[in-house]
């Protein structure tokens, strides 16, 4: 298509055929089906080239070949229509290209946009913005424009992409018309060919509007099914969804799609509308004028060619929300945080409500998986307040994790795994994949719903006895809760919405399993070296926001499992490890049921 052309003014009709799966791009590794039968968890991917060398040692096989993207879905609100709106565009853009994710920042490669300008001009002047600040050639496509006079579509980098079809749905009784987009990265080769799908679904509380989102999500469903079998796909948009307990999730999940939050497995039916647990993840209202950040409207959902090892792949726990960072106030606007500079906000405020959403993907990958299982319950676990470890009453026994909302009792959790005897004698573990930790909940009174940070302490720090000296940071959330001598070094991993109630507020049973991926390559090498030289793994959870009150089995819980690590490997010898079998059972609960 030539630059700046519409795609198909012309009415198109989706002819069905068989469905084309969609699913979560942060939760599938079907290897672990063995280990816990049922779950999702994350596929492996490569990490920053900054550790290339630590995974190396450790005989972690990456994608030499692989290049990676920068995927972005925002919604514009109709802009930009003037200069200041270019200004505040440019203003944006270039910070997600600052943003490090994983080690690395890199600029936007394409953009999904929802509730673009009906003037076609307009994206001469948008695709401009992107050339100002990254350089290089963006071209753009665009659906035809609805009757309210706005458009879906795509702006992308020419100089890596090549825009193979371009098309806008217009007879399915959409809203908003969707633009489905193919691509192939420059250099790429079939596998590595995409399709995005920018999406718009009806906004509104209204019966007739959850009616209608479900009717358009069915509609997305076989839109996919016309796709070519083996197609990786992306959702990108502005879902207005309250949560995943809405019939339109339903039928999303028709094509296979599921969340892109690691939210705990088993949990996901959840509402994430003024949901605490999903404060990191809120997308509008940026503003603060129209109830402020308590929506996760907009998402990136992706197909299992996405991970499957193969081709073009979600590169894990790179999803990201640019203006958040969970430090605004619930029902505030973003201006209320710290998560990027007081221009930028201006700039997110001035162009939408929304916010960007984004996420890297790999091309060119290919690679195997480990195939030999391991678990181990934690051997030691501890809750941290001001006044140093806890020895008595129920939190001796468990894992809290609460923000400084809490006063006295605000704590931070540290859980170590000894790995040493999972691997034979005579052998050596030469990758770790799918690394997984459960937990049992045990519930109390002040347990409260919130997002939990888990991070990979270094391998000083790993080694740090725990005693009276360490203690939480009074007045701290997030990892600066944490004592130097404990948080020097450590890594984020991955946040988690902590839900420990159902939507109505009730408490889920004691007991109930939450099972969290930690697809990060830096835990997987010290995974990888626990086991072969018998060296610590510890965990630090901390709470990312000060309502946080997470409570779990700790090791020395007598009723409930403790912590509990599992995961795949490969060994040299190909021999089986040592394994628990059958895993101890406390208070009649299992972790493979």
């Amino acid at each position: 298509m030539n630059k700046g052309s519409s795609c198909c003014e012309e009415p198109f009709f989706v002819i069905l055929t068989s469905p084309n799966p969609i699913a979560d791009p942060l939760d599938v590794a079907p290897s672990m089906n063995n280990l816990f039968p049922g779950f999702v968890s994350y596929a492996h991917k490569p990490a920053a080239i900054l550790i290339m060398a630590c995974l190396l040692l450790f005989q972690i096989p990456l994608s030499a070949g692989a290049q990676t993207l920068r995927i972005c879905s925002y919604n514009l609100q109709d802009k930009p229509v003037n200069s200041s709106d270019d200004a505040d565009i440019r203003n944006i853009i270039n910070g997600i290209g600052d943003l490090v994710v994983l080690g690395s920042s890199r600029n936007i490669d394409l953009l999904a946009f929802q509730e673009g300008p009906e003037n076609p001009n307009t994206y001469f002047f948008l695709e401009a913005d992107f050339e100002i600040v990254y350089g290089g050639n963006f071209e753009f496509t665009f659906a035809t424009a609805d009757p309210a006079g706005c458009r879906t579509g795509f702006v992308y980098n020419a100089d890596k992409l090549v825009l193979l079809d371009s098309t806008s749905i217009d007879n399915m009784g959409f809203t908003h018309r969707p633009c489905v987009a193919t691509f192939q990265p420059v250099g790429g080769g079939d596998a590595d060919i995409f399709t995005v799908i920018s999406i718009h679904l009806k906004a509104g509380s209204n019966t007739s509007d959850f009616n209608q989102r479900e009717f358009e999500a069915d509609q997305l469903a076989s839109v996919v099914s016309g796709l070519p079998t083996g197609r990786p796909v992306i959702f990108a948009g502005d879902l207005n969804l309250k949560g995943s307990d809405e019939d339109a999730w339903l039928g999303l999940t028709t094509a296979g799609v599921t969340e892109t939050v690691n939210t705990p497995i088993g949990l996901r039916s959840a509402n994430w509308n003024n949901n605490i647990a999903f404060h990191p993840f809120h997308t509008q209202d940026a503003t603060g004028a129209n109830g402020g950040m308590d929506d996760r409207f907009d998402l990136l959902l992706i197909s299992p060619e996405c991970y499957d090892d193969h081709g073009f792949e979600y590169v894990k726990e790179s999803l990201a929300v640019f203006g958040n960072n969970g430090t605004h106030s619930l029902d505030g606007s973003v201006a209320t945080g710290n998560a990027v500079s007081s221009s930028v906000e201006n700039s997110l405020i001035g162009i939408s409500d929304h916010l960007p959403v984004i996420a890297d993907f790999d091309w060119g990958v290919f690679r195997t998986s480990a195939d030999e299982p391991f678990s181990s319950f934690s051997s030691d676990s501890f809750t941290i307040r001001q006044s140093g470890p806890v020895t008595s009453g129920a939190a001796a026994n468990e894992v809290q994790v609460e923000g400084t909302s809490n006063g006295g009792f605000a704590s931070f959790g540290v859980v170590d795994f000894d790995l040493s005897g999972i691997v034979q004698t005579g052998t050596f573990s030469t990758r770790v994949d799918d690394v997984l930790l459960a937990f049992e909940q045990v519930n109390q009174s002040f347990t409260r719903d919130g997002p939990v940070g888990i991070y990979i302490a270094s391998p000083a720090a790993s080694n740090v006895t725990i005693n009276s000296s360490v203690q939480f940071q009074s007045g701290n959330n997030g990892l600066a809760c944490v004592p130097a001598s404990l948080s020097v070094g450590a890594e984020l991993i991955t946040t988690y919405p902590s839900v420990h109630h159902f939507p109505s507020g009730s408490d889920l049973p004691d007991g109930t399993l939450d099972r969290i991926a930690l697809p990060r390559d830096t835990l997987r090498a010290y995974v990888n070296n626990g086991m072969n030289f018998g060296s610590n793994v510890r965990l630090i959870l901390v709470p990312v926001h000060p309502a946080t009150a997470a409570t779990y089995a700790g090791e020395s819980n007598t009723s409930f499992n403790g912590p509990f690590l599992s995961g795949m490997f490969d060994s040299d010898s190909g021999r089986k490890p040592h394994r628990q079998s059958p895993i101890p059972v406390r208070g009649g609960s299992v972790f493979d049921k």
